[in-house]
């Protein structure tokens, strides 16, 4: 099968390259994105800006492929409200581009768990949207025009909700990254308060997710949360990071970093998934945790 993954050399996506490396990957990347995740793959890359709509149909038609993924984003979350035009442009416009390029071919929608916001857990697909950021504003909308090209147009689209990733070759900001290079340090872990905890997911679980849904027609139309069904508070991640680097590092509460309308909390339901691609995770947390630290141990010391 000929593969299209938009956000291919990102986090998550370098991981959805592996999944499908028995398969022909072409990758589209920004023209100055640095694929240094995916340089080992054996994949094609096509520089491109996703909201160039009339480049974009052109490399549709040299590649032709049998399925898009549809992964890039502008994974900005910051609250601040002057940034909603130019998210919605970055995600909305761009899912509008890329459904618009390839009329005819099996689609994956890459949402976020962030559409749900402040709702009542476990999420499930149907619950109520409460985007709380201009991102997960441009995300909900973004699901939104791909709901109208299922239902209206017909295209055998699905949206998918990888819930909070984590694994090798994140970058190093992320909540994960920043709590493994703070305990391979021996320095304090902040934390923003012991009430936040999230559903967290290894970056191959999520992949191999990724993967079940695109290979399952009976996904097709709808809307699927990836995602382990399991939560963890911010104080409970740090303590096992801690003990799994044998650091000694302390975990201080910082209010500081507790975000305007920050969710308390994100824990899933990943029911539809098992029952229509037979997916469940691999890799319990202190497994995924174990691969990631010592991932980070090899390239960052």
């Amino acid at each position: 099968m000929k593969i299209l993954i938009t956000g291919g050399a990102g986090f998550i996506g370098s991981h959805v390259c592996e999944a499908f490396s028995d398969h022909e990957i072409h990758v589209a990347a920004l023209p100055q994105e640095d694929t240094w995740r995916i340089d080992s793959l054996k994949t094609t890359i096509h520089r491109i800006d996703l909201k160039d709509s009339a480049s974009l149909k052109k490399i549709a038609q040299a590649i032709n492929p049998s399925a898009v993924i549809h992964l890039a984003a502008n994974i900005d979350g910051s609250r601040d409200p002057s940034r909603i035009r130019d998210m919605i442009n970055d995600n909305a416009m761009t899912t509008l581009n890329i459904l618009q390029a390839f009329p005819q071919e099996r689609m994956l929608i890459a949402g976020t768990v962030e559409e749900y916001g402040r709702g009542k857990t476990p999420f499930f697909e149907n619950s109520p949207e409460d985007p709380v950021s201009p991102y997960s504003l441009s995300k909900t909308i973004s699901t939104r025009i791909a709901r109208y090209f299922q239902t209206i147009e017909g295209r055998r689209v699905t949206v998918i909700r990888p819930f909070l990733t984590y694994g090798p070759r994140q970058a190093d900001t992320q909540l994960i990254p920043a709590m493994i290079r703070k305990a391979l340090a021996n320095e304090t872990i902040e934390i923003p308060s012991d009430d936040i905890s999230r559903d967290l997911n290894y970056a191959p679980d999520i992949a191999r997710g990724i993967r079940a849904v695109l290979e399952s027609d009976k996904t097709i139309d709808e809307t699927i949360n990836i995602c382990s069904g399991k939560e963890y508070r911010f104080r409970e991640i740090a303590e096992l990071i801690i003990k799994l680097t044998n650091s000694s590092s302390t975990i201080t509460i910082n209010p500081s970093k507790l975000r305007k309308n920050e969710v308390m909390g994100t824990k899933g339901d990943n029911t539809k998934l098992r029952k229509l691609a037979g997916w469940t995770p691999q890799h319990s947390i202190e497994e995924g945790l174990k691969k990631t630290i010592e991932w980070y141990r090899t390239h960052h010391q």
